[in-house]
């Protein structure tokens, strides 16, 4: 129950710190959504882009909440991968006791479509390219 209540932060520094990872990063793969919907839908779908930005955000916070209710703000700070380590911690009832396969998926599936959707950019992008030029 102790890990519930978050009775004192953590210093601000720290905090930024432990977080700037976690919102930077997902922030330059959003920044390739606008050439994306450009090159298929033919224009830019502000609102989709910023309703996607923001659930995702949102999703992120979530388990970045998770991970820190289940352990608490100084043993969440001190691991490496607070999130894989509370997949590997909690259990639904007898039958789920390892709930890693179900975070690998993610990882797997979000890093393919990562991976698909930067190289139709590159090959777009190198198709209008080549035509430029020729």
């Amino acid at each position: 129950m102790r890990n519930i209540f978050i009775f004192s932060l953590p210093d601000f520094k720290t905090a930024v710190s432990q977080a700037k990872p976690y919102f930077f990063n997902p922030f330059l793969p959003v920044l390739l959504i606008p050439v994306y919907q450009a090159l298929v839908f033919r224009k830019i779908r502000k609102t989709a882009l910023v309703l996607g930005a923001v659930s995702g955000y949102v999703m992120l916070g979530l388990c970045i909440l998770g991970t820190l209710l289940l352990f608490g703000p100084e043993l969440a700070g001190r691991l490496d991968y607070p999130y894989a380590s509370a997949v590997s911690t909690v259990t639904v009832g007898r039958i789920f006791t390892r709930m890693d396969g179900f975070s690998y998926i993610i990882y797997f599936v979000s890093s393919l479509i990562k991976v698909t959707v930067c190289s139709f950019i590159i090959r777009s992008c190198l198709e209008k390219m080549n035509r430029i030029f020729n």
